[in-house]
């Protein structure tokens, strides 16, 4: 009888495990970028459902669809201002941002058809659709996600095409023009990748080994100014670049500067940010970025965004949005980006 009943419960366990492997599963972060003006922070998140489940030794097998969300923020208010976010069931990523609209590279894995999206932030909707675009520009060879820096003041994105061409999207009428601009133009990173805020070095700056992987910090000009903390594969946080190039450099903020570091060796998923004096090299606060415990662990320049107006720094990563004081590095509000997981 209890040989019985221990059975039945190790039975119910495993039936109540497999559930949580079943249905709707926790919504992950997908890309985020704020708006070059920093009014808005955009981002998209998927939501997994999963259909069939199944072990074998001790693999998973699970198959299903996948939803993905378009939601934007107000990064002064951390309010959400799409009531109901905006659905895609093709799989999107965010191609290109300006003050007024969103560009969306869109791959519809079941039509095998690529296509643009194009999102209005000033009426909060979406404009274009996938379908509307392809049937707007009937004769454009579509590929997936290659865009290219606009030009100063121009409110069209540039897309790069499957003929090799490139061409000016207008968000107002849908429609693709080959580009009167024939340079070879500076390819926009994807917002879900290390796009522009992350470099190896600052002028005047070099890392000396300090055990492992730890770096101190040393002046060039200066072998006596060291400093006293050591930081894990230290990077430097730019924050006044838009887009990645040889000549972006690490932001100096009233004489100092700021390290992204690692917590661990071994994993990608928490990190510090440093203030760091410039001439002393003495480091002024060091906040750990907090992570929900269900982020993904991955690079850490795959997720966290900075956005720096005056003395107010706005940081959004996985899992949410937050202001901190540039004084005391404290964290003075924090908003929540994704919604509950339900099951």
């Amino acid at each position: 009888m209890r040989q019985h009943f221990l059975l039945l419960m190790i039975l119910t366990l495993w039936l109540l495990g497999g559930c949580s492997f079943m249905g709707r599963q926790a919504p992950v972060w997908r890309s985020g970028t704020f708006t070059p003006d920093g009014k808005y922070y955009v981002y998209l998140y998927s939501i997994y459902n999963v259909s069939q489940y199944s072990q074998q030794g001790g693999i998973t097998h699970r198959s299903g669809t996948t939803e993905y969300y378009l939601q934007v923020l107000n990064a002064v208010s951390g309010e959400k201002l799409l009531e109901s976010p905006r659905r895609f069931d093709e799989l999107v990523d965010i191609g290109d941002v300006s003050n007024q609209y969103v560009w969306l590279s869109s791959r519809d894995v079941r039509k095998e058809r690529n296509s643009l999206a194009i999102f209005d932030l000033s009426a909060l909707k979406l404009k274009f659709d996938a379908e509307e675009i392809v049937k707007l520009n009937p004769d454009i060879p579509f590929g997936f996600g290659i865009f290219y820096k606009r030009n100063a003041g121009s409110n069209q994105a540039m897309y790069e095409a499957d003929d090799g061409r490139k061409y000016a999207v207008d968000p107002e009428t849908g429609q693709l023009t080959p580009s009167r601009d024939a340079a070879p133009g500076e390819r926009l990173m994807g917002y879900d990748e290390d796009f522009y805020q992350y470099e190896n070095s600052l002028p005047g700056l070099r890392e000396l080994p300090s055990g492992g992987s730890r770096r101190r910090l040393v002046l060039e000009d200066s072998t006596q100014i060291t400093s006293d903390d050591d930081f894990l594969d230290p990077e430097y946080l730019t924050l006044d670049k838009q887009t990645r190039s040889d000549q972006s450099t690490p932001t100096v903020y009233e004489g100092s500067f700021f390290v992204i570091s690692k917590v661990s060796r071994n994993q990608s998923k928490d990190y510090y940010l440093t203030r760091v004096d410039q001439q002393t090299l003495a480091t002024i606060w060091s906040t750990l970025l907090p992570e929900d415990e269900n982020e993904e662990v991955s690079s850490f320049s795959n997720k966290c965004r900075f956005y720096l107006i005056g003395n107010r720094l706005t940081v959004a990563n996985q899992s949410h949005l937050m202001e901190m004081d540039l004084n005391t590095g404290s964290i003075a509000a924090s908003y929540p980006l994704l919604p509950p997981h339900k099951f």
